[in-house]
């Protein structure tokens, strides 16, 4: 029998800052540790078709199609947003496994086969733990609780056979009956034939009484072999009843249905109880846990509009009912401001005071790290910036004479020199603003909602 494959659901993965990256899958070792042997992915539960290893994650960060295991694997995530990644192991839970194997890792509700020979060969157990399996012998997993029975194969080919038995038995006891039912039928007919005769009717004198007796007797032949019948039947029932509750006892024991290999597994078996990732992640209580989890972090997008479920940080107003999770975070850390009138850009706002409160606005703005000196929100900085004297290094600023002229000149002709003492210098330039940014490249802060 063909062991079968579970999907890996999409909540084991699924995260927006894993978009694009690319996810190794591999083998894990009976001690739970992963291997360099890269597993193998298969693109359905019967494993007919296999899928490449690796795979890349989708624009939502995820699985793009369904991907199935048959034992569990560990995943590295390679080229996400911050860095690799590796997660813990992906058990392949509640899955048939076919015949049981030595120094083999189980996980709760895997199904396996007995495998061995003997009056126990083709008895059926169920995982009641997760466990390394023993290294010779499966009765010792039996014994220590780790293997529960749930099909004893012996005793149902036992009362099987009886069934078929008792049925076989009673098909002949109805061929019987029909075949005497049908030599009376005849010989009724012959005597009806004699009762006929006019002749002997007058004789007799009697005709009347006689065709009434004879209807009589064909009657009580015709309930003596109805109830045969009966008794027959009644006679098999306690062994059919029997096989009806072992077959009941079986299929509560097991709580799956062999018929319809998509039957969903309950929750509290080990599955989701569903048969979509949605609905699975709703099953297991953890579709609040994840919106949690990243409710308040801020990111930057190279985009012209917020993705969902993030909000552009452009100070827009925004309903405390529609937010509601976000609105909780804000109030619980600290960088809200009391009122509208006295919010910075870096800070949130209570809006209205009752039905909205407002976003920071981080449009043209640097984000640094808070500090002692710089608390959360805090604004500074500019643009630009003119220059003022006091900007300037210090110099020299006038220029003083050396002192009196003492040679007298002859003859100076018509190139005179003139010299000055104490001269002063006059402004020159334009008080134009600097800009000092540095080279950027502008994006769309966002918050997680």
């Amino acid at each position: 029998m063909t062991a079968f494959r579970i999907a890996i659901a999409d909540f084991q993965l699924g995260n927006p800052l894993y978009v694009g990256a690319s996810v190794f899958f591999y083998e894990v070792g009976s001690d739970g540790l992963k291997t360099d042997q890269l597993a193998t992915l298969y693109a359905n539960p019967t494993g007919t078709a296999v899928v490449q290893n690796p795979q890349v994650l989708d624009s939502t960060g995820k699985l793009s199609r369904p991907v199935y295991i048959g034992d569990p694997v560990i995943a590295d995530v390679v080229g996400a947003t911050f860095g690799s990644h590796e997660t813990g192991v992906i058990a392949a839970r509640g899955t048939w496994k076919g015949d049981f194997a030595t120094a083999t890792r189980y996980y709760v509700n895997d199904v396996v086969a007995y495998g061995g020979s003997g009056a126990k060969q083709d008895n059926i157990y169920l995982a009641s733990q997760d466990f390394l399996s023993d290294a010779t012998t499966i009765e010792t997993d039996i014994t220590a609780g780790h293997l529960l029975l749930v099909v004893d194969v012996e005793t149902v080919n036992t009362l099987s056979i009886a069934a078929a038995t008792s049925a076989s038995a009673a098909a002949a006891s109805a061929t019987a009956a029909a075949t005497a039912q049908s030599a009376a039928e005849t010989a009724q007919g012959s005597a009806e034939a004699v009762l006929a005769d006019a002749n002997f009717l007058t004789v007799v004198g009697i005709s009347s009484e006689i065709t009434t007796v004879a209807g009589i007797s064909a009657n009580i032949t015709t309930v003596a072999g109805i109830e045969t019948e009966i008794q027959t039947v009644a006679g098999d029932s306690a062994d059919i009843q029997t096989v009806a509750a072992n077959i009941g006892s079986i299929s509560a024991k097991l709580n799956i249905d062999f018929s319809n290999a998509s039957t969903e597994l309950p929750v509290n078996k080990g599955g989701t109880g569903s048969s979509t990732a949605a609905a699975a992640r709703t099953a297991l209580g953890l579709e609040d846990y994840i919106a949690d989890l990243f409710v308040g972090t801020t990111q930057l997008f190279m985009a012209a509009t917020a993705p969902t479920p993030w909000l552009a940080l452009d100070g827009a107003e925004v309903s405390r009912t529609t937010y509601a999770r976000l609105w909780t975070w804000v109030q619980a850390h600290g960088n809200l401001a009391a009122t509208e009138g006295a919010k910075t850009a870096g800070e949130f706002g209570p809006g209205d005071g009752s039905t909205t409160f407002s976003l920071p606005d981080l449009q043209d703005k640097a984000v640094i790290g808070q500090s002692g000196t710089k608390a959360a929100g805090s604004v500074g900085g500019s643009e630009t910036h003119t220059l003022t004297a006091g900007n300037l290094p210090s110099g020299v600023k006038t220029i003083t004479g050396g002192g009196a002229l003492t040679e007298q000149i002859q003859n100076p002709g018509t190139n005179n020199r003139s010299y000055f003492s104490n001269p002063t210098f006059g402004a020159d330039g334009a008080s134009d603003a600097i800009n000092h940014l540095p080279p950027y490249v502008a994006g769309l802060w966002c918050v997680r909602t």
